[in-house]
């Protein structure tokens, strides 16, 4: 399915006049309201090819791809929250609209409504639909419905726009803004420990950790490292030597924490205070009792202590979240409690995670997940011990080679997993599929920065976009931290996200999102279908979108948003300088990749076809795809020369005068405009 059309007949401060915005499906339409119906209507759009942005082999598959241009405050973002709208909790967060979304779906003839805000709607057959009718059939039909709750928009902008609405906490689940992203970061800041200095970490800092540790996870994670789809598009660079600091949690009180674990974690936090106290015993001096010869052994010996305090602060944390187990938790204390008689802090804690249970009801589990917590503590230590120097450890944070890093954020990662499962799925109906609350989510002791790579903004702006949505997808849909819905449908909503490209990569940006993020859905138990709806000031970007998919946006005299006729406007394959004059964007540059890889292509088979033994069962069909493509290139020197090669196919010229009219109809509506005098 896609989102094709949207019919917005109020705003609280958009339009003066019922607006009608299209998105470039297999028709284009239009809305008409008489005596309190909507009526719709549609004409075919000659340029549209089924499955034209669909590169990938995936089941996730590309739908379609749209883009919104124009000035500042024409109403591009606004057109984003329409849609945005009709999806989130309560459509009042946003600003209010009337409104009318309109789908296609390969399965169903006439068009569906995915939301209205009118009662009486009615689609108006065109003559050749008509024409099939039997005697006595009406002209119009009711459309069908499709159910909202089978689709999702997910919404994603680099602004920091000062988005905020007091009446409402939490208006958008799928909401991937700067805005939101910066709560979520520094939502539980007051709640982390604190450096080994005792001081509280700065939230500038805190937004670091988080940003950087997005980056990490998803540069090294397998869909970047097993399918070089980013690799082969950008050449970013390699992350470098970096830090690890470790942070627990604040435990003021322990109200939840099931009253049988309370005992045994007493006596591990007594052993950790007392071998933290006792960190001198294992110093060695020089000759003259001045110089401490083996601090690095300090440093190692009371890091390794302050990491249990960490890990064990996460744990009560998660526990002190809810009473669901707070009678319910069973460990055997008199035992627990001779059997570490002679253990250190370490064996002591992994004692207990290996014996504490749940009990619920008849059955009977583990508390937590020992194994993963086992694999995390033996790699910590494993690589605190092979460092050998100095100053590259510290009481709460060490610096190692990239690749230990990976391996030691993919075990917290693991680790966190199995955490957030302590407290089971909710399923509030028999039709709802059972989700993790996202309250129990708990966040880990490992904090990520890069100390010798820094990136360009351009680099960060890149990598926040792809982080920020795999990171999503990762933390929300997949099935190990599933907290939202599965949904048939996800419409990406990308607003400017190309903001602060260089140049280079904005000629490559559809060709990535187009290449890329239908994988990043792949994952997911039931790969969903997917479209993109992108707001830019670039023709670098447009260059790459067939006109009929672009929406063009200007102001009236009163600064209200008005729909350009795209019929004049030049876009896919056109020339930069074309798109320049026409649509008041930014200098330089040349077409989309994206469009050259189309056009590429083309002129690849119009070759291979030259000789009539070359072609196969499947010439016509081919034929009839590339005419299309060539027609739809605004750029009047390659598309009349491929239109050229491509009538010498056939022995024939009716392409090249079609194609020759176009151009002379173009040139003439603009010439036209010229003779209009100005206001």
């Amino acid at each position: 399915m896609r989102l094709v059309a949207i019919y917005v007949k109020e705003h609280e401060y958009l339009i003066n006049e019922p607006t009608t915005i299209n998105f470039g499906g297999e028709h284009l339409y239009a809305f008409e309201e008489k005596k309190g119906t909507i009526l719709i209507s549609r004409s075919k759009n000659h340029n549209h090819i089924e499955g034209f942005f669909d590169l990938t082999s995936y089941d996730c598959k590309l739908s379609l791809i749209s883009a919104v241009v124009g000035k500042n405050g024409a109403g591009k973002s606004s057109i984003m929250d329409i849609i945005r709208s009709k999806f989130v909790k309560n459509e009042f967060s946003l600003p209010n609209s009337k409104t009318i979304l309109l789908i296609e779906s390969e399965e169903d003839e006439y068009p569906i409504i995915l939301q209205s805000d009118f009662k009486n709607i009615v689609y108006k057959l065109s003559t050749l639909e008509s024409e099939k009718l039997k005697a006595g059939e009406e002209l119009t039909k009711k459309l069908n419905k499709y159910t909202t709750s089978d689709a999702q928009t997910i919404y994603y902008s680099p602004h920091f726009d000062f988005k905020y609405n007091l009446n409402f906490d939490e208006i958008d689940d799928y909401d991937l803004s700067f805005d939101k992203i910066l709560e979520e970061d520094l939502k539980d800041l007051e709640n982390k420990g604190t450096s080994s200095n005792g001081w509280n970490y700065t939230p500038t800092q805190e937004l670091v950790f988080k940003n950087s540790l997005r980056q990490l996870m998803f540069f090294s994670s397998d869909l970047v490292k097993k399918n070089n789809i980013f690799k082969n598009i950008f050449n970013l660079p390699e992350h470098g030597q970096s830090k690890l600091f470790f942070r627990g949690h604040k435990i003021e009180r322990e109200w939840n924490t099931p009253s049988s674990f309370r005992p045994a974690l007493k006596i591990i936090k007594e052993k950790l205070k007392k071998e933290s106290s006792e960190w001198g015993n294992i110093r060695k001096f020089s000759k003259d009792k001045k110089k401490v010869l083996n601090q690095i052994d300090v440093n190692k010996y009371l890091l390794k202590r302050n990491l249990i305090k960490d890990i064990i602060s996460v744990l009560e944390r998660q526990m002190e979240k809810e009473n669901s187990y707070l009678s319910n938790g069973e460990i055997n204390f008199v035992k627990f409690d001779k059997q570490t008689k002679n253990l250190d802090a370490y064996d002591s804690f992994l004692l207990f995670i290996n014996t504490s249970k749940i009990k619920f009801g008849s059955s009977k589990f583990d508390a937590f997940h020992s194994k993963s917590i086992k694999e995390l503590f033996n790699k910590l230590y494993k690589y605190i011990e092979e460092i050998d120097r100095e100053d590259f450890v510290e009481n709460d944070n060490i610096q190692i080679e990239p690749l230990k890093i990976f391996e030691l954020l993919k075990l917290h990662k693991e680790f966190l997993q199995n955490l957030f499962a302590y407290y089971p799925k909710l399923q509030r109906n028999k039709n709802e599929e059972p989700l993790y609350e996202k309250s129990n989510k708990i966040e880990g002791f490992i904090n990520y920065i890069p100390t010798n790579k820094s990136l360009s903004s351009g680099e960060n702006a890149l990598l926040n976009l792809f982080s920020r949505i795999y990171t999503f997808i990762d933390e929300n849909l997949s099935e190990k931290t599933k907290i939202l819905p599965a949904k048939k449908h996800y419409i990406l909503l990308l607003d400017e996200a190309d903001l602060a490209f260089h140049p280079t990569w904005k000629k490559k940006f559809v060709k990535s999102i187009v290449s890329s993020l239908p994988y990043f859905f792949e994952g997911l138990k039931n790969p969903p279908s997917l479209q993109i709806i992108f707001t830019s000031h670039d023709p670098l970007t447009l260059s790459d979108i067939p006109k009929e998919n672009i929406v063009y946006l200007n102001k009236d005299e009163d600064g209200k948003m008005i729909i350009v006729n795209s019929s004049t406007k030049k876009s896919f394959g056109a020339n930069i300088t074309d798109l320049l004059a026409d649509s008041f964007f930014v200098e330089g540059g040349l077409i989309g990749e994206f469009a050259k890889l189309k056009i590429e292509k083309t002129i690849k088979w119009l070759n291979e076809n030259k000789d009539p033994a070359n072609r196969n069962v499947s010439f016509s069909e081919q034929f009839e795809h590339h005419k299309k493509i060539i027609a739809m290139i605004d750029e009047p020197i390659i598309s009349l020369k491929l239109s050229e090669m491509l009538d010498e196919l056939v022995e024939d010229k009716e392409f090249q005068k079609e194609m020759l009219q176009k151009e002379i109809d173009y040139l003439t509506k603009r010439k036209n405009s010229l003779d209009i005098p100005r206001s």
